[in-house]
């Protein structure tokens, strides 16, 4: 019984360190002043401009990927 509890803690703790990274959610913004664009992960300041749909990208390769095909961003 001692095993089983330590094992569901174990993995517990596994799934609590783990689900935040597989929510991670990605979306391109330009911002305002420069109109660079770059990759991120969350989308709350006023100073950037989303591309596109907020968190739409689930990993930053995908995001990265799509930020070099949108034709505003300055290189």
């Amino acid at each position: 019984m001692k095993n089983f509890v330590a094992g569901i803690f174990a993995l517990s703790f596994l799934v609590a360190a783990t689900t935040p990274v597989l929510a991670a959610e990605f979306s391109v913004v330009q911002d305002k002043a420069t109109m660079k664009c770059s990759v991120v992960e969350t989308t709350t300041t006023t100073t950037m401009t989303v591309i596109g749909v907020a968190g739409a990208y689930k990993t930053q390769d995908d995001a990265t990927t799509a930020m070099t095909k949108v034709t505003t961003c300055k290189q």
